[in-house]
């Protein structure tokens, strides 16, 4: 009987080698449970890829809705540039599932971008921001080989601290803009928009976006095109746009000094029937707050 107990634990303990050597070259993903148990548990749709070589990172992204045209590697690897030299390609066999290669530098930097169904590539389609106090648009799943900053921008994530040879597994719950809604077909727009009641009527508001292309006069430039304060508050225009069009608002104390540190803070895509009814409910500063007067 004991050389049937001693045989059954050395066939276990030669299972158990042979599946370590299976798995060699892998990074299985596993997550927390989030019970308190420290034991890892595999998140069952997760693919399994294999680690890359020196020199190089993978990252695997989970796409959310909305993503029907792929997505594309922005940062430090392409000089920042809005460009399709690094594309994800789909993982075989998942529905959600990209993934991408890079070459690694220990200084790297990188975000991801969707491919808008229409229109070019631009920032408004970067992954979501995470903002202090809510719930993050993108996490790094099981253990990863870089780090998450999201001081820029009020929480535009980038991903950084990159470790050589390793595969990171992403979530990405949404967009910043969605790149696949239907856009807007070249015409004449008419906007509408009611702001915070804070904004004084000697306020002026500009209506900022893609006027023609990069280095047009009035191309994403503040105060190039200025609206029309109504006597409900409401600030109103009525002008030829492209096709595909986004835009922001920027306001002014005096209608001279312009600057993207008074601007709305969201980008918004114009609706199809070229009739924008928006809310801006706070500048991101307001350039007429002064500081408070000190107590006599």
């Amino acid at each position: 009987m004991k050389k049937m107990k001693f045989f059954v634990g050395a066939f276990a303990l030669v299972a158990m080698v042979f599946a370590s050597c299976n798995n060699e070259g892998k990074n299985p993903p596993v997550v927390d449970p989030g019970d308190g148990d420290s034991t890892e548990i595999p998140l069952e749709d997760m693919p399994h890829l294999d680690d890359p070589e020196a020199g190089f990172v993978t990252l695997a992204v989970r796409a959310p809705q909305g993503t029907c045209n792929g997505m594309v590697v922005v940062g430090t690897v392409n000089g920042w540039g809005m460009n399709e030299d690094y594309a994800f390609a789909k993982v075989e066999n998942t529905e959600t599932w990209y993934q991408v290669t890079l070459p690694y530098a220990a200084d790297m930097q990188i975000k991801v971008v969707a491919k808008p169904e229409q229109g070019e590539l631009g920032w408004n389609y970067q992954w979501g921001m995470n903002v202090e106090g809510q719930d993050p648009n993108v996490e790094l799943l099981g253990t990863p080989g870089c780090a998450i900053d999201n001081a820029e921008n009020g929480g535009e994530v980038k991903l950084v601290t990159f470790v050589d040879a390793s595969l990171t597994y992403v979530d990405v719950k949404a967009w910043k803009s969605e790149p696949c809604t239907p856009k807007n077909e070249a015409g004449t727009a008419t906007w509408v928009v009611k702001v915070p009641a804070t904004t004084p009527e000697t306020a002026e508001v500009s209506v900022v976006g893609g006027w023609g292309v990069e280095g047009d006069a009035e191309y994403w430039t503040p105060g190039a095109v200025v609206m029309e304060r109504q006597s409900d508050g409401t600030y109103t225009l009525t002008k030829e746009v492209p096709a595909a069009f986004q835009y922001k608002y920027v306001v002014s104390a005096d209608g001279t000094t312009w600057d993207w540190a008074y601007e709305n803070g969201v980008q918004f895509d114009m609706p199809v029937s070229l009739k924008a009814e928006d809310v801006v409910e706070a500048w991101k500063s307001e350039p007429w707050a002064t500081e408070e007067t000190p107590a006599e």
